[in-house]
Parts: structure tokens; sequence; C-alpha cells
């Protein structure tokens, strides 16, 4: 993963500073996901568990956003 210039840090995800400021997208957690593990997602009262190959369709390139979370 490159690093950014003066200190900066990695580059991991996009988001326009308008819609950061505005707390209308922001990044909430970055998990690893194996071959054979399942990430578990919380949405209040309600929990989703996605293998890795269901994640694919919601895997954006690096620096960009991807598909959405179903609610």
């Amino acid at each position: 993963m490159p690093k950014l210039a003066k200190g900066k840090g990695n580059k991991i995800l996009s988001i326009p500073a308008s819609r950061l400021q505005n707390r209308e997208e922001f990044l909430v957690d970055i998990a690893v996901v194996g071959p054979g593990e399942q990430l578990i997602v919380h949405s209040g009262k309600r929990h989703l568990n996605m293998s890795a190959a269901d994640l694919e369709h919601y895997r954006g390139e690096r620096g960009r956003r991807g598909n959405k979370l179903p609610r």
C-alpha cells in the first residue's frame, strides 16, 4: 500500500471532504476476512453473517468506495 507524501499515512478510502464534514460518509471499521472466515456486521438489533465470497459484491478498488451494504 503506497504512502502519501509528508507523513500523511496511507489513503485507504477516498471520501469527499464535504461529505466527511457533514458526516454523510465516514469509515467506521476495517476488517480482514480470510477465505474460510465470516464477518458479522451489527446494525442496531440486526446482524448479518457474511463470508469472504459474499463480500465480493461490495468490494471496491483500493482508495475507492465499493457498493453499500444492505440495511
